[in-house]
């Protein structure tokens, strides 16, 4: 969708569409192999709470748009509304924070619908969605007890956070081209997509490199500068082409995630599918390899103030005293990966070394850091 006629800014005719449309219908946009503008076809459904479907060269355009149609084909659950409430049944807009998402969709049949949010306290709460069934209003409320969060929920906030990221992503792509470099929401954005990819283990186009021996996990500042060239570049100069499509179909797959992407699978700009071994996630933790090391993201947020508090043997009396801390709170699968391990746990930082044989045979494990070096081997601060 390149119009050489009228128009040409994205913000202008993402207003039009929003202007045009008094009645808020939804809005499906196609995309019919690459040379269309990515993010404008984002953008224009999401804002009428649609979707962007895409059509590769090499598939049927009549095939998947009968397929779009049947999927559409009449909505049994339209104009919802969700309300949260308290212990008491009392509507509460404190409760829950950063809900996702954000505007709920019409639900047609065999469709589910996924709410993530941020609690601030450990209570009851419920939510009650009120909308037209099948032509009729209708209200149903489910109750939660917060009381039971556990780490056998550790997913769920992972899940929350891609969503989160993907919606961030949407918002930096549709600033487009004429995004300026040092605007303050640009900044924000950077700062968040980095921290919660880092946090949570969440690879993007933008973020991958994390994932990769050589980047300086420690360096702030390096990190943040090439999260937000590579935004720049990729995010938001590339409009059009495969590279662009791709980023739009790996966007959607984030934004409807409802299960987790443990191998961080998607699209490169050439439509290879790819995967990251080298970010792993256990007991609710976001472990990055450098090396024969697994770094806690724990130790990674710490940036230059990182380090090493307590070197510790595996097997020895202090590692099954750290094992019990850990075991506490269930999250004892930390000290399961082979290699040595640097985590943080009750506001200290350990170095777990494993003797050769321990680490599954593998090549020798790297010095301990002197006292003076970061709480990672240098690989991962240099």
């Amino acid at each position: 969708m390149n119009s050489t006629i009228g128009e040409r800014s994205e913000p202008a005719l993402r207003a039009l569409g929003t202007a045009s449309n008094p009645h808020q219908r939804r809005i499906y946009t196609f995309g019919v192999g690459h040379d269309v503008n990515a993010p404008l076809l984002d953008g224009l459904a999401a804002a009428s709470r649609a979707k962007a479907n895409y059509v590769q060269p090499e598939e049927d355009v009549e095939a998947r748009v009968s397929e779009v149609f049947r999927a559409l084909r009449g909505p049994v659950f339209t104009s919802l509304a969700l309300e949260i409430l308290d212990e008491q049944g009392q509507p509460d807009t404190q409760l829950l924070t950063e809900i996702l998402p954000a505007a709920l969709p019409d639900l047609y049949a065999g469709d589910e619908l996924s709410l993530f949010g941020r609690f601030r306290e450990q209570r009851g709460v419920a939510f009650r969605v009120r909308g037209d069934y099948l032509g009729a209003p209708r209200t149903f409320e489910f109750r939660f007890d917060l009381h039971r969060n556990s780490v056998a929920n550790s997913f769920v906030p992972r899940l929350w956070a891609s969503r989160r990221v993907a919606l961030l992503i949407d918002e930096a792509r549709g600033a487009g081209a004429q995004a300026q470099a040092n605007d303050p929401r640009t900044t924000e954005l950077v700062q968040e997509i980095t921290k919660l990819s880092t946090q949570y283990g969440i690879m993007t186009e933008y973020t991958s490199f994390l994932a990769l021996e050589g980047t300086p996990l420690l360096q702030q500042e390096s990190v943040l500068a090439q999260v937000r060239a590579n935004l720049r570049d990729q995010g938001q100069l590339q409009r059009s082409g495969r590279a662009a499509v791709n980023q739009s179909v790996n966007n959607q797959r984030r934004v409807a995630q409802a299960q987790l992407n443990r191998a961080n699978r998607m699209y490169d700009p050439q439509g290879k599918q790819v995967q990251f071994s080298g970010v792993q996630q256990f007991g609710g933790r976001t472990f990055f390899k450098r090396g024969e090391t697994w770094v806690d993201a724990r130790v990674v947020a710490l940036g230059a103030a990182a380090k090493i508090d307590r070197q510790i043997e595996f097997g020895s009396t202090d590692h099954r005293a750290l094992l019990g801390m850990l075991e506490a709170s269930r999250q004892q699968a930390a000290l399961s990966m082979a290699g040595d391990i640097v985590l943080q746990q009750d506001g200290h930082v350990f170095y777990v070394r494993r003797p050769p044989a321990v680490a599954s045979a593998a090549p020798a494990t790297p010095a301990a850091p002197t006292p003076a070096a970061a709480a990672v081997p240098a690989s991962a601060g240099a």
